[in-house]
Parts: structure tokens; C-alpha cells; sequence
């Protein structure tokens, strides 16, 4: 677990410039987060705590002090190898109707707490389950 990303304009607008750089309109918060991705990976399950609430596709985002951050910052969260980020802060507001977690990895391996778990010979099993990683892919046991 690691400390808030807390997306201010700034971030906004250097992500848009590396969008621009790589002959793409929108965001791209990707390099931002690159210099993380080697600890994030290597990490059990890794989650981050998305600060702020998104705002949907195409805006309006908002800086301080109510914030909506771009939507695209979750695909860069992904890419740099995060499973879940908690979103139960003091900016998630219940006007934005922010979850308190949400899943960033693939649903698969992040099963929820009534879904039964996959055990290592491929049956289900209703016991709580550990999720390790073993170079780039990922495997569950119980």
C-alpha cells in the first residue's frame, strides 16, 4: 500500500503534453507513475489510495478544493501494476458517489467476498485465498 495519488491540475497537464508527445489527444498518465512500476510489480498485491474522485469521461475536472480527476488515470494505475485502490477519503464525497474500493486488476484474480475461490488444482474453494506473483504472472493459493 502506498500514500495518496492525489491528481492535481499540474498532473493534468503534463499528462496531456505526453499524450501529445506520443501523437495521442486525451491524458496519458502512464510516465508519471513509470518510475514506480518495478516496486509496484513486485509487490504481493499491490494497492494505491486513489485520493480524489473521477470525474466521467470527457470532464468537467476539477482542481482543488473539489476535485474529479481525469478518468484516464486509472488505466496508467493499472499499467503500472496495481490490483485495487481504496477510494474512502476525505475528498471522496457521497455527491460523487465514489465507491470505497475499486478493482483495477483483472476481475479474475481479484475475486469478491462471495465468490468462491480458485484453488492451485483449478477447483473452487470457499477459504480465503493469497495472491502472489511469480515473475509477470500471477497465481492464487490456498
Amino acid at each position: 500500500m502506498n500514500g495518496d495519488l492525489l491528481w492535481h491540475n499540474t498532473l493534468w497537464f503534463g499528462a496531456k503534453e505526453d499524450a501529445r508527445r506520443r501523437g495521442r489527444g486525451g491524458y496519458d498518465f502512464a510516465p508519471l507513475l513509470a518510475g514506480m512500476k518495478r516496486v509496484v510489480t513486485s509487490a504481493d498485491l499491490a494497492i494505491c489510495h486513489e485520493e480524489v474522485p473521477l470525474a466521467p469521461p470527457g470532464g468537467p475536472y476539477r482542481n482543488y478544493p473539489i476535485f474529479a480527476a481525469p478518468p484516464q488515470v486509472v488505466k496508467a494505475i493499472s499499467a503500472t501494476g496495481y490490483d485495487v485502490c481504496t477510494t474512502a477519503s476525505t475528498r471522496a464525497s457521497p455527491a460523487y458517489g465514489a465507491p470505497s474500493m475499486i478493482l483495477i486488476g483483472p476481475r479474475s484474480l481479484m475475486p469478491g467476498p462471495h465468490e468462491p475461490r480458485p484453488s492451485p488444482n483449478g477447483q473452487r474453494s470457499s477459504q480465503p485465498g493469497k495472491v502472489s506473483r511469480s515473475g509477470s504472472s500471477r497465481r492464487r493459493s490456498v
